[in-house]
């Protein structure tokens, strides 16, 4: 597995730098130091002005203390030693403002030169550059110029050619003519290069425009050859030997640094490590010199083969080929590229020896982590091998002691490392024969336009970078003709193109199984083991590991698993799709059984990719992933295999994206089902009946009450509920289809003779209904509903609460009816949709499934149904969206989701067209014509799905505050002292006979105000407080669980407005009271 490493500087937009640095500095210069020279001088003039005064002053007390007299011949006394302190006091003071007035001048002459250097110097920079652009410009209008003169030239030898044709030195003038612009064009480009490198170049120009004239002379094409070689020998003593002028401070430095390692005995280890690195970046330069050789060889040797072929391509020809992106695919490159090559590796070189020049204690730290990757970097050269691995064919560099690799998977993968070298060359030269007949194909973009492209070598990702470099970056996926495909996969024929990009769910699936896959690297560094599935879920994705005994997976290990993810992440790892036979897969993996198994059990086809793609470009697209849970599993869900360990995962193209969803995981954590049906005594389950649920009484009455809803409009809409048993001979699963298909997720067990099965649904109990008799024209449509229990067997790891049961009740209906009355039932059902979501609050999605490839019927039955339904969506009024070939094998369908409060979405209802039961089971009815083998056509119909789920669903929908209508806890009486609990007890028993779920709290032990916070923290949706005042009334006093008070009101109102809301089932009671 290849590591790019990518040296990334940031420049500055050309012109800008100087600017910013000029506004920069310019200010303080030219305001900044005029202000300070102003405020100098006058401080200075009035220093002196001060000095003078001081100086005239000190000369007055002079002349007043001497006065004439010898002062010798006089006695010393008070006021003379005081005029003496003044005296010295003001020498002194006037010394220091002398002092003060020469530093402030030495300040100002500095201040003012660092001005006067500071615009020197930005006066040089701004020369510098505008004579660079004044270079640049002349150098642009000289090729202008030239251009111009050589157009002038060709068009006026065209002239003289059409006019005559035979005029062979024209001819020879105008090949001579091109001969020297090749020429020109091959200078200019080698003028870049070093000046040691013209007389070469001159020759190799020369050398190429006499093999153009004469393919047939072969010394001429070994020549060139030659001279190839010693230009890449060349540039190889140049690469090693000669220095660039930058380069003598470097090397400077490296003395020094060498100097204080002599004198330092113990930086040796580090100077050897310093060798040790130098070396094997020399090797991984020679072994890119070595691949640029291989493919110059590769690029002679096919120039030599069109040189040999009669139809020789024009140099303009030859110019245009050289411009196409897809040339690179048949490894043609220019001259001019090897001389970028040989620049890359020059620069390559540079940063090497500044890297080298860094200080001993960043070089020890980098070194350090050097160390770390150095193992893959090995073994990445050895293969050279950029793509993605299932499982990691590196040497495992575990980062945990307790848990190594065994010996004998090492050996394996060592192995399989090998082999992987020969499954790219197979892939690469599956991938070359198809590409040798390219041709030009068009590709169809959404807003209708047609841009050209070429089989087997544009992709989509190049014709994105050509729309916009913004939309290649930010696009995930491809779907070319309705299939998913990578980014960087060729085209092969006429298509349409469509660009994903992350807020879209099929490139969300792609983005996180990428993302499974560097999961899966990690795990296999950090734990060893053989790596199993990887897949995509709703919530991210997860990786399955086989430990072989070891002990299982920590919770405390996740953030070392994910350290390991953000070093491949920044390795930028590339995913590239390889294509290979079976056996060739079969000992590439050949260290992990599970794979193997794979491969053997579910892999037909004689080749097959590498990966289960598509996948992100490479790992670089991933920029934020944590990993937030673990769990143990059975490879394939069955017991009697091994055991894994699953990590789960989640990963966004933006940090923001990932704390957004770890928000919402808080929420969604708070509202969960299963917690609120603990702490409010709705339901639970237990371990002797896994995968059932045991409604206690609060529970069982929202489970009622859902099902009583359903009734009700059942009586409004025609339908008659039915029921039918729960155990069928497996005769009749055989008739139906569904033993072939579904028999291992039924519960069946023997009876006497025969098997019986519990039965999973109830459409083929209700085709014998409807079969047990003739049926007339006249009894169409029969809408059959029941409720009846049905069983499943899901896997024990993949029982969730009430989301996934093995027991469980639907409200399941099927509409037998003519082709004729489709689209009338259609409506019907899309309005009792509607209906039932109103009342709960949820929007919805609809999604119309059109026939798919594979099909049972007639294509006309088909047509004329799809048709019927599209025109009842249409009547319906509701957006709705075509998910072409998306419908079942039986009939086109209806898919609808629904949006519970925190925008997750659920698939409930069920609206589904069946033609093929009907035929299964020979159903029949007379006809208005008289035909009595007119066959009828089956809606299965589901509105609320499975009941235990929509509970799961609206129970995290309304966080536990139930609606008044389907609300365990309706009203609760709360009596203020002891003496009132008999009024709240006759109150609480004429709420529970008119079918309230009433309760009254009558612990005495209890403040009121504690009584009332327990009511509204249970939900409550009423609380009636009761006093003496209210009894001697026959009121209560009404408030709700959000504390909202109404007031005094008596018995009989409350109750009155209670049933109203009640029935009407309204959603929000509380304030509508």
């Amino acid at each position: 597995m290849n590591v790019s490493v990518v040296w990334a500087v940031q420049r500055p937009l050309e012109g800008e730098q100087g600017k910013t640095t000029n506004s920069r500095y310019r200010s303080p210069v030219s305001c900044g130091t005029l202000n300070m020279a102003e405020r100098m001088a006058a401080r200075l003039s009035a220093q002196e002005e001060q000095i003078a005064a001081l100086s005239l002053e000190i000369s007055r007390l002079q002349e007043s203390v001497t006065g004439g007299f010898d002062f010798s011949t006089l006695a010393s006394g008070p006021n003379l030693n005081a005029l003496r302190t003044d005296n010295e006091k003001l020498k002194y003071r006037l010394l220091h403002l002398r002092r003060g007035l020469r530093t402030e001048q030495e300040l100002e002459d500095q201040n003012q030169k660092r001005a006067a250097d500071k615009d020197h110097r930005q006066k040089k920079l701004e020369d510098k550059d505008l004579n660079q652009k004044r270079a640049e410009d002349k150098s642009q209008n000289q090729k202008s110029a030239e251009d111009k003169i050589q157009n002038q030239k060709r068009a006026e030898d065209k002239s003289q050619n059409q006019k005559k044709p035979e005029d062979k030195d024209l001819n020879q003038k105008r090949a001579d003519d091109k001969s020297q612009n090749q020429k020109r064009a091959e200078h200019k480009s080698q003028n870049q290069k070093k000046p040691e490198d013209k007389d070469l170049n001159q020759k190799r120009a020369e050398d190429k425009s006499q093999n153009q004239k004469k393919p047939e002379d072969k010394d001429l094409n070994q020549k060139r050859a030659d001279d190839k070689s010693q230009n890449q020998k060349r540039a190889e003593h140049k690469s090693q030997n000669q220095k660039k002028p930058e380069d003598k401070d470097l090397n400077q430095k490296r003395a020094e640094d060498k100097g204080q390692n002599q004198k330092k005995p113990e930086d040796k280890d580090l100077n050897q490590k310093r060798a040790e690195d130098k070396s094997q970046n020399q090797k991984r330069v020679e072994d890119k010199e070595l691949d640029q050789k291989k493919a110059a060889d590769k690029d002679q040797h096919h120039k030599r083969a069109e040189d040999k072929s009669p139809n020789q391509k024009k140099p303009e020809d030859k110019s245009q080929n050289q411009k196409k992106p897809e040339d690179k695919s048949q490894n043609q490159k220019k001259p001019e590229d090897k001389s970028q090559n040989q620049k890359k590796t020059e620069d390559k070189d540079l940063n090497q020896k500044r890297a080298e020049d860094k200080s001993p204690n960043q070089k020890k730290a980098e070194d350090k982590s050097q160390n770390q990757k150095r193992p893959e970097d090995n073994n990445q050269n050895q293969t050279g091998e950029p793509k993605e691995k299932v499982c990691s064919e590196q040497k495992v560099t575990s980062l945990k002691a307790s848990a190594p690799a065994n010996q004998e998977s090492k050996k394996k993968k060592k192995e399989a490392v090998k082999t992987e070298a020969s499954g790219e060359q197979e892939s690469d030269s599956i991938l070359s024969e198809r590409a040798a007949s390219r041709k030009s194909i068009g590709v169809q973009l959404p807003d209708g336009r047609t841009v050209l492209a070429t089989a087997w070598v544009s992709s989509p990702y190049q014709l994105a970078c050509n729309i916009s470099q913004g939309l290649a970056d930010n696009c995930v996926i491809a779907r070319v003709n309705g299939e998913l495909w990578d980014l960087d996969r060729p085209l092969e024929t006429d298509c349409s193109l469509e660009l994903l990009r992350f807020d879209h769910e099929d490139a969300q699936a792609v983005y996180w199984h990428s993302s499974a896959h560097i999961l899966g690297e990690a795990m296999e560094r950090f734990y060893g083991g053989c790596l199993c599935y990887g897949p995509p879920i709703e919530n991210g994705f997860y990786y399955d590991l086989f430990l072989d005994g070891q002990k299982g997976v920590s919770s405390n290990e996740f953030s070392n698993l994910e350290n390991i993810c953000k070093s491949i992440m920044k390795d930028k790892q590339t995913f590239e799709r390889l294509e290979v036979s079976k056996e060739t897969l079969l000992d590439m993996f050949k260290y992990n059984k599970f794979k193997c198994r794979i491969l053997n059990e579910k892999v037909t086809t004689p080749t097959t990719t590498v990966y289960r793609g598509p996948h992100v470009r490479h790992t670089g697209k991933i920029k934020a992933l944590k990993i937030y849970k673990n769990s143990s599993t059975y490879w394939e869900g069955r017991a009697d295999m091994e055991t894994l360990q699953r990590i789960y995962g989640i990963s966004f193209p933006d940090s923001k994206m990932l704390k957004e969803w770890e928000r919402f995981q808080e929420e969604a954590k708070n509202r969960d089902h299963r917690k609120i049906g603990k702490d409010q005594e709705l339901f639970f389950f237990h371990d002797l009946s896994p995968g059932s649920c045991f409604f206690l009484p609060r529970g069982a009455y929202i489970y009622n009450t859902l099902m009583e809803f359903i009734r009700d409009e059942y009586c409004r809409r025609g339908f008659q509920e039915v029921a039918s048993p729960n155990i069928y001979n497996s005769k009749l699963w055989e008739t139906s289809g569904h033993w072939h298909h579904y028999s291992e997720n039924m519960f069946s067990f023997p009876v006497e003779q025969d098997i019986f099965a519990l039965k999973p649904m109830n459409c083929p109990g209700h085709c014998l209904m409807f079969g047990h008799r003739p049926r007339s024209w006249r009894e169409l449509p029969l809408r059959f509903a029941d409720f009846g229990v049905l069983h499943r067997n899901e896997l024990s790891g993949a029982l969730t609460g009430l989301t996934r049961v093995r027991r469980f009740q639907q409200d399941d209906a099927h509409i037998f009816c003519t082709m004729d009355q489709i689209e009338s039932e259609m409506k019907g059902c899309l309005d009792f949709l509607r209906c039932v979501y109103d009342v709960f609050g949820f929007s919805f999605q609809l999604h119309l499934s059109t026939r798919p490839e594979k099909f049972l019927g007639d294509i006309a039955v088909w047509n004329q149904a799809e048709k019927q339904l599209e025109n009842s969506l249409k009547e319906f009024g509701e957006p709705w969206k075509l998910n072409p070939g998306d419908g079942a094998f039986y009939g086109p369908k209806i898919d609808i989701k629904i949006k519970d409060a925190i925008g997750r979405y659920h698939q409930c209802a069920t609206i589904q067209l069946d033609f093929q039961l009907p035929i299964r089971f020979n159903l029949v009815y007379v006809g208005k014509d008289g035909d009595d083998k007119a066959r009828p056509v089956i809606i299965h119909r589901a509105i609320l799905g499975s009941v235990e789920r929509m509970i799961a669903i609206l129970t995290e929908n309304y966080a536990g505050k139930w609606p008044l209508w389907l609300s365990p806890r309706q009203v609760m009486l709360v009596p203020v002292n002891p003496s009132i609990e008999e009024y709240a007890k006759q109150v609480c028993k004429r709420f529970v006979e008119a079918g309230f779920m009433a309760d009254a709290d009558l612990d005495s032990g209890c403040l009121l105000n504690k009584k009332i916070r327990n009511a509204q923290l249970s939900q409550y949706n009423f609380i009636l407080v009761v006093g003496e005042k209210e009894r001697l009334t026959n009121s209560v006093n009404v408030r709700t669980r959000d504390n909202k008070v109404h007031g005094e009101l008596t018995v009989e109102e409350v109750m009155a407005r209670l049933t109203l809301l009640k029935q009407s089932r309204c959603r929000n009671a509380e304030e509508v009271f």
